[in-house]
């Protein structure tokens, strides 16, 4: 009995942090949906368009992730980003509805590689991450990617430019092993 009540008191406790840090990234302006988990340690932050960012319903934060810079952050509906993750807001970065992230995600939006060489300013571009994707620990998406619809991007991968719809990824720098089924396909082969 001591240990339900424990339990119980336990997951009531986390439940009013995660109140308690919604409501204060709420009132930093940023516009959060309805049964939004962030867990401990989790810092949503940009210095300039914190109105712009939104995380949508349903969408749970996992502890330790860092989203911060100048541009703005757009996760939608039913997402997920696993413990450690670090997300570089110096140009957009959106993720869509049904994206499940795995842990220590790395996506950096700018490349200071020129400006370091003496080659010319740093760049920024925008990343995007189109609904129904899986993406495994350890992946680096670099500035001005876009992972298609239905992607999976395996554990490890370094992600650089477009990658086309329905494929499984791997590699440094992710490369199509596989098609991947969707729509009338995906109903042909449950039939079988």
């Amino acid at each position: 009995m001591k240990f339900i009540t424990a339990a119980l008191g336990y997951f009531a406790w986390k439940t009013w942090v995660s109140r308690f840090k919604i409501m204060f990234h709420r009132m930093a302006g940023i516009n959060i949906g309805k049964h939004v988990i962030l867990g401990k340690n989790t810092l949503v932050w940009s210095s300039k368009n914190r109105k712009e960012c939104r995380i949508g319903d349903c969408t749970h934060i996992e502890c330790d992730v860092i989203v911060r810079g100048d541009s703005y952050f757009r996760i939608g509906k039913g997402s997920y980003i696993g413990a450690g993750s670090y997300i570089d807001l110096t140009a957009p970065v959106i993720i869509e509805d049904r994206v499940a992230i795995g842990n220590n995600l790395t996506i950096m939006s700018h490349d200071m590689s020129y400006k370091w060489r003496g080659l010319g300013d740093m760049i920024a571009e925008s990343v995007v991450i189109k609904k129904g994707t899986w993406i495994g620990v350890n992946v680096t998406i670099l500035a001005g990617s876009t992972i298609g619809e239905g992607c999976i991007i395996g554990a490890g991968s370094i992600v650089k430019g477009n990658l086309e719809p329905y494929g499984l990824y791997v590699g440094i720098l992710a490369k199509r092993i596989k098609d991947l089924p969707h729509g009338d396909t995906y109903k042909k082969e449950q039939a079988r």
